[in-house]
């Protein structure tokens, strides 16, 4: 499956992974996994005003993971809460449409370290990005 759907130019996501790819910075469970995310990450630094499509599950994103094969580091319950949360955040709705700087922006302007710590403080990559919404990046 492709990193993103090219289908009038938009790529599909579900909600946490806008945090994600916000403190993308490099790394990955493989070197297959950390290209795919590479190229998420370039491409929506390249094309801010991008359209995505909010998705229930997983996306296009969590294909590209290992666990996938078998034992996911991602626990479905415990991320599907996690996209619930965050869709509460940035007034996300399944199905719909919206530009990636738009999401990102209302994420900026609703989270401090505290709160993205409550959220993501204990998934696997936090140490690599605890930074990303520092009250300073605004």
């Amino acid at each position: 499956m492709s990193i993103y759907k090219v289908l009038n130019e938009f790529f599909v996501i579900r909600p946490h992974h806008f945090l994600c790819i916000a403190g993308h910075r490099g790394a990955g469970y493989t070197p297959k996994h950390a290209k795919v995310w590479d190229k998420a990450t370039a491409l929506m630094d390249s094309m801010p005003d991008i359209k995505v499509k909010v998705v229930e599950g997983r996306d296009a994103l969590c294909f590209s993971c290992p666990g996938n094969k078998g034992p996911a580091k991602c626990k479905d319950i415990i991320v599907a809460e996690l996209d619930r949360r965050v869709s509460e955040l940035a007034n996300l709705k399944n199905g719909e449409f919206y530009r990636y700087h738009d999401v990102l922006a209302q994420l900026r302007r609703v989270l401090n370290p505290s709160k993205h710590e409550e959220l993501c403080g204990e998934c696997h990559w936090w140490e690599l990005c605890k930074d990303t919404f520092q009250k300073s990046e605004i």
